[in-house]
């Protein structure tokens, strides 16, 4: 892969040839072995399954990022030939969005990243630094900027994910007739359901990590985690609707070709009419019910549990949260 085709995180790999999910996870695991033996030198407390879960972050959000990087292209390319007119319209819109999505260059990316890490170096100072020792508390807060960092670009790239995919369900279908359940179309839902699950994931281990952090679940935090808990919910719920629309959008078009075929035999009847005549429409009217009775909802048992799970999860995590 060319160096300027790679995401933010690939060109921060110093050495060569280390593929990515063999770096960020690496320097992840060194990372939490480094804190936790510092803390144990200065008679710190330790705080193991905070520093594991964000130290995971460090290393795992960087690494499910550039996977989804390029995951997020092959997609889009399978989708390319019956969304776009030509190759070259739809390479200049990938180009554009890969940009816009991926990098840092526009302001909304500069502006929700960095908001996210300013609120929270300010939710630490409203808290007080969790260490006696200063430069453990210099130490802590270079790591837990670089996690608010990812985080924070990670979750405007979710939402610009998402924005992605209203326009292109925007875009008008060119399916052949009858063909609603294009392997890409069943890609794409895979992929944001995973989107949604990993995001689950990752705010269930959260609220773990706060909970059994210097601060436990103060008012603030559980403000925040609050907030967050149905962020996986809306990912999952925002994505289903945007694949119905784009089926549906396919479905109609084959209901208006069916409908177009069926009002030409009926026009054309009369009393002289022949019986292949009346044998075809019957034919076109057998296929007209078939066409419009198919459900233009994309639910399937992978669906429906990330659905329940995300749900159930949620409210159960903010009644945990609440009640103490």
């Amino acid at each position: 892969m060319k160096k300027n085709n790679r995401c933010i995180y690939e060109r921060l790999i110093f050495f060569k040839n280390v593929p990515y999910w063999i770096f960020w996870p690496v320097l992840s695991i060194c990372l939490s072995v480094i804190g936790s033996v510092i803390l144990f030198i200065t008679g710190e407390t330790q705080y193991p399954w905070a520093q594991l879960i964000f130290a995971s972050y460090f290393g795992g959000i960087p690494t499910l990022f550039i996977w989804f990087y390029y995951s997020f292209q092959r997609r889009m390319r399978n989708l390319s030939s019956i969304l776009w007119e030509s190759n070259e319209k739809f390479d200049e819109w990938l180009k554009e969005k890969l940009k816009e999505i991926f990098t840092l260059s526009s302001f909304p990316a500069l502006f929700f990243t960095f908001l996210v890490v300013s609120m929270g170096h300010v939710t630490i100072y409203l808290l007080g630094y969790p260490f006696e020792n200063n430069i453990n508390n210099i130490f802590a807060a270079i790591v837990f900027s670089f996690v608010l960092f990812v985080c924070g670009h990670g979750g405007y790239t979710v939402i610009a994910v998402m924005v992605a995919l209203h326009n292109v369900v925007k875009r008008n279908p060119r399916l052949a007739f009858f063909q609603f359940s294009h392997p890409a179309i069943l890609d794409l839902q895979s992929i944001y359901s995973f989107l949604a699950m990993a995001i689950f994931y990752g705010y269930s281990s959260l609220v773990i990590a706060l909970r059994n952090g210097p601060y436990g679940l103060s008012l603030i935090l559980q403000i925040w985690v609050t907030i967050l808990a149905f962020f996986p919910l809306f990912i999952f719920l925002f994505s289903f609707l945007q694949i119905h629309k784009l089926i549906a959008n396919i479905k109609y078009k084959s209901v208006k070709e069916i409908n177009t075929r069926v009002q030409f035999i009926l026009d054309r009847l009369d009393e002289n009419s022949r019986m292949i005549d009346l044998e075809k429409l019957e034919k076109l009217m057998n296929i007209q019910i078939k066409v419009q009775s198919i459900s233009d909802w994309p639910l399937d048992l992978q669906g429906l549990g990330t659905f329940i799970i995300a749900l159930t999860t949620a409210l159960f995590q903010i009644f945990a949260i609440w009640s103490g």
